[in-house]
């Protein structure tokens, strides 16, 4: 008799140990409005070397519209601080203009990758339950997709490249600044955030690094009856 309910007192201190520790979760989605674009002399480099570097006028790094959607996971262990991890899929990159003689010609890059970021988070309190965080860490991207979209003159034309003409795995960092607030049973957020990898993404055309400006929302739920 003894035994159990030593059993069950051990059973119910695991149980609420659980409970406890499930509380430090955050769990919910994002998404993002993003701005990619390359940095780098890679596209005028490679003009250069094919021999078109006395008709172009200038090279222009051109930007694209993009977007990040998917799950993250916050584990808060301090009042202050705590670790985030997101899951995104994510539409990049980015391209270049050519002027020669008044004339532009276009080509666009665009990839489809999957961003891994782990970011540690500082939150700073507000009134209302209301708080203001800054996050930065590393992002891990995998390629997956790639067109190119080249504009002529009037004529818009898709090509592909193939995934040999990219670098399958980028290494860069992620800063975010946010806002975020509560909203029944969850939490809402706004953030401004900054990608930026430090590899080349587009193989033989130099130095060209993936940066992403965006704007994102998302929601996150809480666990374990937490009432903020």
């Amino acid at each position: 008799m003894i035994k159990k309910k030593l059993f069950i007192l051990i059973t119910a201190l695991i149980m609420v140990s659980e409970i406890s520790s499930l509380e430090a979760f955050h769990f919910g989605m994002i998404g993002a409005f993003s701005m990619p674009f390359y940095t780098g002399s890679g596209f005028e480099e490679e003009l250069q070397e094919i021999g078109l570097e006395a008709s172009v006028d200038k090279v222009i790094n051109n930007p694209i519209w993009g977007f990040s959607l998917g799950p993250t996971m916050e584990y808060r262990f301090h009042p202050a601080f705590s670790l985030e991890s997101e899951f995104l899929l994510s539409a990049a990159g980015g391209g270049y203009v050519m002027v020669e003689n008044g004339l532009r010609e276009v080509h666009l890059f665009s990839e489809i990758n999957l961003d891994l970021p782990v970011l540690i988070k500082y939150s700073l309190a507000l009134k209302k339950n209301r708080s203001l965080y800054f996050m930065a860490g590393p992002q891990l991207s995998i390629f997956l997709l790639e067109a190119e979209f080249v504009q002529d003159d009037h004529v818009f034309n898709k090509e592909n490249n193939g995934r040999d003409a990219y670098y399958p795995v980028g290494l860069g960092i992620l800063t975010a600044f946010g806002w975020q607030a509560p909203l029944r049973k969850m939490d809402i957020l706004m953030e401004l955030r900054y990608a930026r990898e430090f590899t080349n993404s587009i193989r033989d055309i130099g130095n060209n690094y993936q940066n992403v400006i965006s704007i994102a929302t998302g929601l996150k739920f809480r666990t374990g009856g937490e009432d903020k």
